[in-house]
């Protein structure tokens, strides 16, 4: 395997390693999921009445929550080199760690934030519903 320090990754079982997206493409993906998260969140903090808007925004509220979590496992399965498959154990174990501690803590957040929207939701409808 010879051109390991050409640049270039190298063959793994017959089949050519992926190649990694410009880092741009990788900053602009992010931020463009960073700003649909703000726009679930922010319709989380008064979640509309219409259905055609308020399911939407709890199955991507929730598409999110498993998407996060799946990740916080993943890296977790990385970092204690369970899934080798993912990529090699971090070098900087703290750091790691406070990166778990980070996606763990802000999915549970956005966890209970989705609960609670969904909870008053039901709340102010049965009210509603008794009162007319």
């Amino acid at each position: 395997m010879g051109t390991e320090g050409k640049g270039r990754l190298p063959r793994a079982s017959g089949v050519c390693a992926r190649e990694r997206p410009a880092p741009e493409t990788a900053q602009r993906a992010n931020a463009a999921l960073g700003l649909l998260v703000a726009v679930v969140a922010r319709l989380l903090v008064r979640l509309p009445r219409t259905p055609l808007v308020r399911w939407p925004v709890l199955v991507v509220s929730w598409a999110g929550i498993a998407t996060v979590g799946a990740g916080v496992l993943g890296f977790g399965a990385r970092a204690a080199g369970l899934a080798p498959g993912l990529g090699a154990t971090p070098p900087h174990m703290p750091t790691a760690l406070a990166a778990l501690l980070l996606g763990a803590v802000g999915a549970t957040a956005w966890t209970v934030a989705t609960v609670s929207a969904t909870r008053g939701s039901r709340r102010q409808h049965t009210t509603r519903a008794h009162q007319g």
